[in-house]
């Protein structure tokens, strides 16, 4: 049975690699750490998709842990603002004040867009022909 995308492997010093990359090493530092060429890396990139898939997964991983840490400083952020807005300082009070509406408005429009794709997203999966 052939590998498909999905189900095909990365070797240890791909990984390796791929890790590198993630963490913001260059190709060029990448290569020198894992001790493989560039030019490898550049065929890695353009040929195996597990390669890249790695990649991208560990990217989301890290989005997602960087995205959670912020999650739960949102309360305290959102504290800070409203005790902001009881301050002394007029320039203060308006500038908080245009933050909350900004950051409300964009929340607002984002949450639509989330709606939106899903909605995309479930009318595609309709329209897929099933196997």
């Amino acid at each position: 049975m052939a590998k498909t995308q999905r189900t095909a492997r990365i070797s240890a010093k791909q990984d390796g690699v791929a890790l590198a990359l993630v963490g913001g090493a260059s190709i060029r530092k990448a290569a020198a750490d894992c001790r493989v060429g560039e030019r490898t890396i550049y065929r890695w990139q353009a040929t195996l998709p597990a390669f890249e898939t790695r990649i991208r997964d560990l990217r989301s991983a890290m989005f997602s842990e960087a995205l959670g840490r912020l999650a739960s400083a949102q309360v305290q952020a959102a504290e800070v603002l409203v005790d902001l807005l009881k301050s002394d300082n007029e320039n203060v009070r308006r500038q908080t004040s245009r933050d909350l509406c900004n950051l409300g408005l964009r929340a607002h429009e984002v949450h639509g867009l989330t709606a939106q794709v899903a909605e995309l997203r479930h009318i595609i999966e309709q329209e897929k022909p099933h196997a």
